[in-house]
């Protein structure tokens, strides 16, 4: 080497030094110079030898990479001790190391090195000192002010540790005096926290202890630190999942429902009301089935957006699923208050939202729940089924409005889940619980019976009777009614074909659901009804509602000529208690319109006349129901309209009774009314 790349007096005091020295060109992976014990140590046979020896040949990245962290340090005049195996002529030889920078004349950063050959009985300290070289675990040691005094090449690597204070690195206030306050109390602890690097902030898992420093005897902090970033950051990434919803980023169902009864203890804690509101998007479904889900979704984000801004920070807003989103809120304001937010938030949510090309205005249900801190206390779970009947209510309703619990709508729901639990064991038994009676319909003109109406009675099984206008809306709304209008029709016929001969030639009229129309079962059973033995299709008369012609008019005009082209006829029931389209009244193979028992009542004698004329002008025969005085019966008769049905001339009848009455004479109907009437009164006396 040149007096110019190493000058003289770098290494004149250590030409005699019965320790080896050595410089170690770290860029060039090369010694440049060496005293006699280091060539002994190398087993060189000259300098000229050892300084021509190329010491990268072989050597790994990370011993590589540890060097070159040296030489960046060797700036800051840091120095290193530390246990090295070095492999002259591939002969291990462990030695303890100081390592210091040396400046050359050209500039460079070259490496001074310092060794001492180590004996077998410290070999147990040497194995502990190599784990620490080559560990991924970062070691630093600090003094009682906080100051680096040592840390391994994993912490180099990660920060400059040397030099530094604890302070400066440690992110977590929390933490720092934990680790301030372990140190003077000699504890231990683990933490997770932030920590600056070189690469910036990130998560490191530490394992902090009390220590004493080998050559001072001062009391020290010892840190091992991991970095635990990825592993943190994929952490945070699933439990974000877990608690998010993945369309709209709002905490979902899972994550309301395990923090919900925490939320209202917090609140009870602070005398603040609870606030539950459940929203829901009224007729959402068309946006997807007519602008496709893609759409929809958008939608459902910007609708997310406008619920974040509208409610405050400490309000947990979350999509529950589908359409339907659950706030829950704490605040000292009067349900009066929150009650007229929800009417502000229905507004909002009407003003259009831009899709692409198209707005969309959308209107919203909302069932509000509440606790009322000095009153009572109540868990998420009963809170979200209150809110949810509040929900259910507002939608019955035709939705776009805010329901407020109330005591009545759990008695309803409980009524309501009462008679499903009776009509589902009615259908399931058999017990006799769920029968049918026949209504007859009369022809004043010919003097006779001339039909008879099947109508589902039910009994509960403490054997009171649940009216039709109560049990069958259930059976629509829960799916039942396909099952239930399946029962009526087989019995309907089976009862009819066991009745008396002279009663086989009136009609025998059955009620159809609209909720039946939606399948092919009708259809189905209509047409085995029609092969079994002695029945003749055409007797049979199928009612529909008013509400059955808002079906889709080209599969329920296909049913309907289906039901036509296999015998049996049909009416329109309830005409007028509904929305009544004519002209598409006329498009359909009707026969006959039976006119609501409500216009009868309540519509006044010119709306009758109208309603009457309509139906003539239809050429359809009309049959008035809800008959129940002479007086009604004389005035219909006054209007050409001589066919009635209703208790004036019968209540609906069991099978049994009906066998009662020999022929289909209207005069032995009424015998056998007066008959039964004057049982009746004989009973009372």
């Amino acid at each position: 080497m040149t007096e110019l790349e190493l000058p003289k007096d770098k290494t004149d005091p250590f030409e005699e030094s019965i320790f080896p020295v050595w410089v170690f060109d770290i860029d060039n992976a090369r010694v440049l110079w060496a005293n006699q014990s280091a060539n002994e140590l190398w087993e060189a046979d000259s300098i000229t030898e050892l300084t021509q020896r190329d010491m990268g040949s072989g050597m790994s990245n990370s011993v590589r990479a540890r060097l070159l962290q040296y030489q960046k340090e060797f700036e800051n005049g840091v120095y290193f001790d530390e246990s090295w195996t070095l492999y002259p002529k591939d002969k291990a030889k462990t030695v303890l190391c100081r390592f210091r920078g040396c400046r050359l004349a050209s500039g460079r950063m070259a490496m001074l090195c310092e060794a001492q050959l180590t004996q077998e009985k410290s070999s147990a300290i040497l194995h502990g000192s190599q784990a620490l070289l080559y560990t991924g675990a970062m070691v630093t040691i600090y003094n009682t002010d906080g100051d680096c005094i040592y840390a391994n090449p994993a912490a180099l690597h990660a920060f400059t540790a040397q030099g530094t204070n604890l302070s400066d690195r440690i992110m977590s206030v929390s933490v720092l005096r934990s680790l301030e306050s372990g140190l003077m109390a000699g504890k231990e602890g683990h933490y997770v926290c932030p920590v600056k690097t070189q690469e910036g902030a990130r998560i490191h898992e530490i394992e902090a202890r009390k220590s004493f420093d080998s050559v001072s005897g001062m009391q020290t902090l010892l840190l091992t630190e991991l970095d635990i970033d990825e592993k943190e950051q994929a952490k945070r990434r699933i439990e974000h999942l877990a608690n998010h919803d993945f369309l709209t980023g709002l905490r979902n169902r899972q994550y309301l429902t395990s923090r919900a009864d925490d939320f209202i203890l917090t609140a009870a804690k602070g005398n603040e009301n609870v606030f539950l509101l459940l929203i829901d998007l009224d007729r959402f479904k068309y946006v997807n089935d007519t602008f496709g889900h893609v759409v929809g979704d958008k939608l459902l984000k910007k609708i997310s957006s406008k619920l974040k801004l509208f409610f405050p920070k400490n309000t947990i807003i979350s999509r529950f699923g589908g359409d339907e989103f659950c706030i829950l809120m704490r605040s000292n304001r009067a349900l009066t208050d929150i009650t007229r937010e929800c009417r502000e938030l229905i507004a909002t949510l009407k003003s259009p939202i831009k899709i692409g090309r198209n707005y969309f205005a959308i209107d919203a249900s909302v069932g509000l729940a509440y606790i009322l801190s000095q009153l009572e206390y109540l868990s998420f779970h009963d809170l979200l089924v209150k809110a949810d009947l509040a929900l259910y209510s507002a939608k019955e309703n035709d939705g776009d409005r805010v329901q407020i619990f109330r005591e009545k709508l759990y008695l309803k729901k409980l009524r309501f889940l009462e008679v499903e639990d009776e009509l589902a064991s009615a259908l399931q038994s058999a017990d006799g619980r769920l029968t049918l009676s026949f209504q007859p319909i009369v022809c004043l003109e010919t003097k006779k019976i001339t039909g008879l109406e099947a109508l589902a009675r039910l009994r509960s099984r403490s054997g009171a009777n649940i009216p039709p206008t109560e049990f069958i809306p259930i059976a629509e709304s829960t799916g039942m009614i396909s099952e239930l209008g399946g029962w009526v029709l087989k019995n309907a016929v089976e009862g009819y074909l066991s009745l008396p001969k002279a009663l086989r030639h009136c009609r025998l009229s059955v009620n159809v659901s609209p909720m039946q129309f939606q399948g092919l079962a009708l259809l189905v059973q209509l047409r085995l009804l029609s092969k079994m033995p002695g029945f003749d299709p055409s007797v049979m008369e199928i009612e529909l509602t008013e509400t059955a012609l808002q079906i889709g008019e080209s599969h329920f005009s296909k049913m309907l000529q289906e039901i036509v082209s296999m015998g049996y006829t049909l009416a329109i029931d309830d005409f007028g208690s509904a929305y009544s389209n004519i002209a598409r009244l006329n498009g359909y193979p009707v026969q006959t319109i039976k006119i609501d028992r409500s216009l009868m009542a309540n519509a006044g004698e010119k709306l009758m006349a109208g309603a009457i004329e309509i139906v003539r002008a239809l050429n359809l025969s009309v049959v008035v129901e809800g008959i129940e005085t002479k007086e009604q019966s004389d005035w219909l008769i006054s209007k050409g309209c001589t066919k009635h049905q209703g208790f004036y001339y019968a209540r609906a009848l069991s099978k049994a009774e009906l066998c009662l009455i020999h022929d289909c004479n209207i005069s032995s109907l009424k015998k056998f009314k007066n008959r039964v009437l004057n049982q009746q009164l004989a009973v009372q006396n």
